[in-house]
């Protein structure tokens, strides 16, 4: 598992996490952008940049189809709804 972090002196502006599965995919998970810095375009770009610097890879993720905000961000990031499953946890 790798934490990627960008900091604003020593605050965290935004972060994800990457779960290796395989050679070839990853599961992206935990992707935050701190509420000041939401709407401008920093978790946007961090995302793209970790896409691009992966870029031959697979990514997967789970996102709360509640979520409207990140999930319009994945698709303008060129990300695709597979798949839906149930979350018994959380309901």
């Amino acid at each position: 598992m790798e934490w990627l972090v960008v900091y604003d002196e020593d605050e965290v502006v935004s972060n994800i996490c990457l779960e290796k599965v395989d050679n070839r995919t990853y599961i992206l998970s935990n992707f935050y952008t701190a509420p000041s810095e939401r709407n401008k375009g920093i978790g946007r770009k961090f995302l793209s940049t970790v896409l691009n610097d992966y870029t031959r890879n697979t990514f997967l993720l789970f996102v709360n189809e509640e979520n409207k905000g990140v999930i319009s961000l994945y698709n303008k990031l060129g990300f695709e709804i597979c798949d839906k499953v149930l979350d018994i946890e959380n309901q």
